[in-house]
């Protein structure tokens, strides 16, 4: 029996021993705003690690009280405009401990687009580039600039 129990303690105090020390997590560089333009196709946030072999992990939230409860939210990197909020985590693995979140606020915006060239009697054009019509309007394609009163 004591030798039973000597074996044991032989054993719990090997493995004890024999534990790798973790490092720090690494540093991960990511502004805490970023932004983009709409490309139709999914995009990224900006994060690095300052080590290669470093685990992140980055999950995307579509509202701010979504992230705040760890729910609804997805790995795959948002493609629609919009306002997103990404979690980069930095998970215990290859030798290092696991880090603090880091909260990012990212923005996918559609470029503004140039107004359309009215044409026929309407259009007037000056020296500086700036276009003005006869009948006070201007509009573009989208919607996303008109005015009806001439400013």
């Amino acid at each position: 029996m004591k030798s039973l129990v000597f074996l044991f303690l032989a054993i719990f105090v090997t493995a004890c021993s024999s534990r790798q020390e973790l490092d720090d997590p690494p540093i991960i560089t990511s502004a805490s705003y970023q932004h983009t333009l709409y490309n139709g196709r999914g995009q990224s946030i900006d994060a690095r690690a300052a080590k290669e072999d470093a685990p992140i992990a980055v999950t995307y939230y579509t509202s701010e009280a979504d992230y705040d409860a760890d729910q609804n939210g997805f790995s795959q990197a948002p493609s629609e405009v919009g306002l997103y909020y990404a979690r980069i985590r930095r998970p215990e693995g290859n030798g290092y401990k696991q880090g603090r979140d880091i909260k990012v606020e990212y923005r996918i915006q559609k470029a503004l687009q140039a107004p359309e060239v009215l044409s026929g009697a309407n259009q007037q054009s000056t020296d500086n580039g700036v276009l003005s019509t006869d009948n006070g309007s201007l509009s573009t394609d989208n919607g996303v600039l008109s005015t009806d009163n001439g400013a």
